[in-house]
């Protein structure tokens, strides 16, 4: 065992001492980052961009990571616009669902109605009116708080978020002394 392994490293020792240069690694120069390269650096890791893709849009601080629109109006200082939308939604969501239970519910008794589970006089009549307003229910309550088909979760216009990203960029750029517009 120890033959083997003495025979295999004794080459690789030769080889080393006989060409340095494989040894270490090789970089053509060692490059000093000024203090303007760490400026620059550190603002695209901050920056804020909008991006649209496939009909839809995203808020990206740095390369990759996502904020949503709440965390974007935080870090503008607008959280009382923030909050006021928060509770829009919050209360659009409430009385949406509420609809939609509600609809639910009143279709599913006048679902037992037509199919004469509980038998009472006009039962049928009854029965499908209760579907028909269950079924305009669930759709009202749908149109004002898309919950079944809720495609996007935003609380702001993609204007208003590009505004903020361009607002909170500049105060970015301030920061960090950048003078020329880099994105």
């Amino acid at each position: 065992m120890i033959k083997k392994l003495i025979f295999i490293l004794i080459p690789l020792v030769i080889f080393n001492f006989a060409n340095p240069s494989y040894s270490q690694i090789y970089y053509p120069e060692d490059k000093q980052m000024t203090q303007e390269d760490i400026n620059l650096y550190k603002y695209k890791m901050e920056r804020i961009t909008v991006r649209q893709e496939r009909g839809k849009w995203i808020i990206i601080q740095g390369i990759n990571y996502e904020l949503n629109d709440i965390q974007l109006l935080k870090l503008v200082n607008s959280e009382n616009i923030a909050n006021e939308r928060s509770k829009d939604v919050q209360t659009k969501q409430n009385i949406g669902g509420a609809l939609t239970l509600g609809g639910l519910a009143l279709g599913a008794a006048g679902g037992i109605l037509v199919s004469n589970v509980i038998k009472i006089e006009n039962g049928n009549y009854y029965g499908i009116g209760g579907i028909v307003v269950g079924l305009a229910l669930v759709a009202l309550g749908n149109i004002i708080s898309p919950i079944i088909t809720d495609e996007t979760d935003h609380v702001i216009t993609i204007q208003e978020a590009k505004n903020a990203a361009e607002l909170y960029n500049l105060g970015v750029r301030k920061r960090l002394n950048i003078i020329n517009d880099v994105d």
